[in-house]
């Protein structure tokens, strides 16, 4: 699901809570905590070494993760100043519906619980706890319906690239940002790099819109005692100039960690940190300032069932280059395609 551009900001609207379900992935760093100081036995052997990074999981395996996202925006226009804050901490679920034969995962994705709050300039700040016995603020009522449910039904290639996605619950948002940590298409040594593409709409001041074309650069970084480090950094390939597109684009701007367990197929954390301004957006003096944080950390992993196979559809990404993009299917579940916003 795609965050709300930090454009409606300075238009005066607020972000819809929403977005803040799942990340960023997903999520997403310049200025993130140093990488895994654990040395390779052996350099000389570390350099050459290949790595198979793959997603292995089981029909019935069930995966929590608990993610924290801490966002800040510091908006000046004219002399007025507004100061945005939210905090959104989640338990996200995967359920390993089947596994294909070529070892394409398919998954239900569900949230079992959500803390959310937000503050928008001087007003009153706002709370929902969906572990709270409390009726849920007007603005959290439909996040609150979707609690516990599953959401959407995912099915994601080896390499983690999203190869089909279908809503299960109607209001699901349906964008595809990164469900999955992207991986190398090959074994990779250390070093090795690969890229994912993205294009983003924004809007100039008469109203055009423009498309900025973005990647994320991955490198794997190292491995130790079988975990491996990869660092993932937001590259804007468009030439930009314009403050008022610079200004919807630091959301975009995302940089950081993620540390993946190579034998059990999985992430087990992900740190994403943004800290980004523009000045002269909307007048000469006006001024933005945008700072995140989003962690998310593997809590539980339940056992699998017993495993069975159905042929299915394949993705393919590169190694120091960039991907190809899969044949991505949207659909619902009466089989309707689902058109992307």
């Amino acid at each position: 699901m795609r965050r709300a551009s930090i454009a409606a900001l300075w238009a005066a609207s607020a972000s819809s809570p929403l977005l803040l379900l799942l990340p960023l992935t997903a999520a997403e760093l310049a200025g993130s905590e140093p990488l895994s100081a654990s040395a390779p036995q052996d350099a000389d052997a570390s350099a050459t070494r290949k790595f198979d990074l793959r997603y292995r999981m089981q029909p019935g395996q069930t995966i929590r993760w608990t993610t924290s996202h801490l966002a800040s925006t510091l908006t000046r226009i004219e002399g007025k100043e507004s100061h945005d804050r939210s905090t959104t901490e989640t338990v996200k679920v995967w359920t390993v519906k089947r596994v294909e034969e070529n070892g394409s995962i398919v998954f239900e994705q569900s949230i079992d619980r959500i803390n959310l709050s937000q503050s928008i300039g001087d007003g009153e700040e706002i709370r929902f706890d969906s572990r709270s016995a409390e009726t849920p603020p007007l603005r959290y009522e439909g996040i609150a319906k979707t609690i516990g449910i599953p959401l959407t039904l995912v099915t994601i290639g080896t390499d983690g690239r999203i190869l089909q996605k279908e809503a299960i619950y109607r209001g699901s948002q349906m964008g595809m940002d990164d469900v999955a940590v992207p991986l190398p298409a090959e074994p990779a040594v250390i070093g090795a790099t690969w890229h994912t593409s993205t294009d983003i709409t924004a809007t100039e001041e008469n109203g055009r819109n423009v498309v900025i074309k973005l990647r994320k650069a991955y490198r794997l970084e190292s491995v130790a005692d079988g975990i491996a480090t990869i660092s993932m950094r937001t590259e804007v390939l468009t030439p930009i100039e314009n403050p008022r597109i610079q200004s919807q684009l630091l959301e975009e701007m995302t940089a950081g960690t993620i540390r993946f367990d190579i034998e059990r197929g999985i992430p087990i954390s992900k740190e994403m940190k943004w800290d980004q301004e523009v000045v002269g957006f909307s007048s000469p003096q006006s001024f933005m300032e945008f700072h995140g944080r989003f962690t998310e950390t593997l809590e539980t992993e339940s056992p699998a069932t017993t495993p069975s196979t159905t042929a299915g559809p394949t993705g393919t990404a590169s190694t120091d280059g960039a991907a190809d993009a899969p044949a991505i299917r949207l659909r619902d579940r009466n089989g309707r395609p689902i058109l992307r916003k």
